[in-house]
């Protein structure tokens, strides 16, 4: 039996814990960090449902942590991180490495039922969103040495 039978882990799932761990580095990350790391990793803007539905997802196996303070990677979350590293030579191969980890690994579940206050309302997204692409083309603006 699958890890996270049950869970129906998607793709993204494991764009939005590699997006976490890369944006909370050890700490926690506020969602327009996740957003702009998400984007950093795979070209794209994580959609609000992808943040939702993977944040039960995650939290439900105990891979992250969500609190008002932000994102967070647990131990066993940052050690499928490193373990999608070590072969990977760069973020794309890590997240299909990350990928296929969370397909493979065994143990018991939490229900998402039990995950509370893991939801992201549609004005925070747009809000963490807004702020994301405001830094992004602040950045881009600055003149590169």
């Amino acid at each position: 039996m699958k890890r996270y039978a049950g869970l129906g882990f998607q793709s993204s799932d494991a764009w939005l814990l590699l997006a976490i761990a890369v944006a909370a580095g050890g700490k926690r990350a506020a969602l327009s960090e996740v957003i702009g790391a998400a984007d950093a990793i795979n070209h794209d803007i994580i959609g609000r449902a992808e943040i939702d539905q993977g944040v039960e997802r995650l939290q439900a196996a105990r891979l992250i942590e969500v609190s008002p303070a932000g994102f967070a990677v647990t131990e066993e979350g940052g050690n499928l991180v490193e373990r999608a590293a070590r072969p990977a030579t760069d973020r794309t191969s890590q997240l299909t490495a990350l990928t296929v980890l969370l397909e493979a690994a065994k143990a018991p579940t939490v229900p998402p039922s039990e995950c509370k206050g893991t939801f992201v309302s549609g004005p925070d997204y747009r809000a963490a969103e807004q702020e994301y692409r405001r830094a992004f083309a602040a950045m881009a603006r600055k003149p590169r040495r």
